[in-house]
Order: C-alpha cells, then sequence, then structure tokens
C-alpha cells in the first residue's frame, strides 16, 4: 500500500466547548480536500468531556463513506482516532498522534488552525525537490483577538535557541520519528501537564538530527484562529519563567 504524503498530527480537548461552534469539524472537513496529496489525519481526543469524540466519529465516517459533491474526500486519506482515557496534555497528545502516523512527512496541527489552500502540497513539493532540507515551514497568519501576519526570516539554525522563528506549523521528514525524536512534556503543575513540544521538536530535529529548515518566505501556510486565552496559552504564560528555565536545561549547551 503506498504510504500517505502527510501525516497530519493533532491533538485535542474540548475542542467543541473551548473554541467557536463548528471550528473543530471545519478544520478536518478541509484536511479532506487537499489536491493531489494522500492525506492521513491522525487524531487524538485526550479525555475530553464533551462532544469532541462525537465529532470524530462523524468525520471519520464521512471519510470512509461520503462521495457527494460538497465534500471531496481523496482517495487514500484516512482519519485515525486514538482516546486517552486521561488527560496527559498536548505533549502526550501529539505523541499518540506521532505514533499512529506512518506518511512520509509529518505536521502538526492544533484545533484552532488551518493550512492554507494549496500549501502543504507546496510544502511536500519542496522537501521532495529538495532532499537536503529536513523541514520546511511559512508565514503564518493569525484570526479573531490578534490579526497579525508573521513572516519567518530565513533559516539560521542558531537563532532557534531563542526564536521560534518557524511556530508550529512546520512539515519535516517521517525520519525524524524513526530516529526516536518525541514530543517531550516540559512541566506537570497541579494535575496538568505544560510544555512546548512543538519547539522543543524542533530543536531536536535541528541539533539531534542535524537537519537544516527552508523559510518560504512568500507562501502563507498556516492560519491561526487566537482567542487570547485558553488552557495551554494561559499555563504557559504563568510558568514562563520555569519552561524556560527546563528549555535552557535541555538545550543551553547547543547555544
Amino acid at each position: 500500500m503506498t504510504k500517505p504524503d502527510v501525516s497530519v498530527l493533532m491533538t485535542a480537548y474540548n475542542a467543541i466547548d473551548n473554541y467557536p461552534e463548528n471550528l473543530f469539524e471545519t478544520i478536518l472537513l478541509r484536511l479532506g480536500m487537499v489536491d493531489k496529496l494522500k492525506i492521513q489525519v491522525c487524531v487524538v481526543n485526550d479525555a475530553s468531556t464533551d462532544s469532541t469524540q462525537d465529532v470524530l466519529v462523524k468525520i471519520g465516517n464521512i471519510y470512509h463513506e461520503h462521495r457527494g459533491p460538497e465534500f471531496i474526500c481523496v482517495p487514500g486519506s484516512n482519519i485515525y482516532v486514538k482516546r486517552h482515557k486521561e488527560r496527559q496534555g498536548p505533549a502526550a497528545g501529539y505523541q499518540t498522534a506521532a505514533e499512529m502516523a506512518t506518511g512520509r512527512y509529518c505536521i502538526l496541527q492544533s484545533v484552532r488552525s488551518w493550512y492554507e489552500a494549496g500549501a502543504l502540497a507546496k510544502m511536500v513539493k519542496f522537501l521532495d525537490d529538495n532532499p537536503d532540507i529536513g523541514f520546511v515551514y511559512g508565514k503564518t497568519q493569525y484570526h479573531g483577538a490578534m490579526n497579525t501576519l508573521h513572516i519567518p526570516p530565513p533559516f539560521i539554525k542558531e537563532r532557534f535557541m531563542y526564536h521560534f522563528d518557524s511556530l508550529f506549523g512546520y512539515m519535516y521528514r517521517r525520519e525524524a520519528l524513526d530516529s526516536g525524536c518525541q514530543y517531550v512534556n516540559y512541566l506537570s503543575k497541579n494535575g496538568a501537564n505544560i510544555d512546548i513540544a512543538d519547539y522543543d521538536f524542533m530543536m531536536q530535529l535541528i541539533h539531534d538530527m542535524g537537519w537544516r529548515g527552508y523559510a518560504m518566505r512568500d507562501t502563507l501556510c498556516l492560519n491561526y484562529y487566537y482567542s487570547g486565552n485558553g488552557q495551554q496559552t494561559e499555563l504557559v504564560h504563568r510558568y514562563q519563567h520555569e519552561i524556560d528555565a527546563k528549555f535552557l536545561e535541555r538545550w543551553g549547551d547547543v547555544a
């Protein structure tokens, strides 16, 4: 069986209650309308207590059964869902999703983000055409409470020690997973796991894998709905000093 081109890794905790109505469902549906790519969607329900699981089952059935004109299901695409019995946090969710992934490339997606039409195909083509590049990323447009455009500077590995230039919408080769790169939890506070797993994983790509990245500075790739609050955002800000200390402990010797 042909491998998927891209495994999209998602983790969701109360995605229906916490974010705008239908956003999560719309995001999942858009992943089925990617031209000429085989997309595998790996979603982890991190012990949600709302109707997140019902939406996942509904979308899963659409992927498998529906072929109407209002929804274009790419042949070979699929959605895989696992549910954590207890809430474990984003890092554990992304790691579980990564363990389901079989695609040639992988990319993260938040429950409040979506990729611009054609962006995934452009990223795949760039990596196909440039085997010396390990990961690629582009511009990010914020929506909602913050309406700004993030244009990453050209890739310089040393900058990533201090600046998460790529943000989380970077596509990387699955060899990273095969080599043991993992999404890592940083802190546990009052029963909540707090992490910057996307940033830490990028550091693994750069320093453990020895990869170079490429910033597609003319390409809008990621759209992100910023509500101004949210469980993980608030926790990261609250414990920023401890997170920074952990980051320096893990990566300070590469500066």
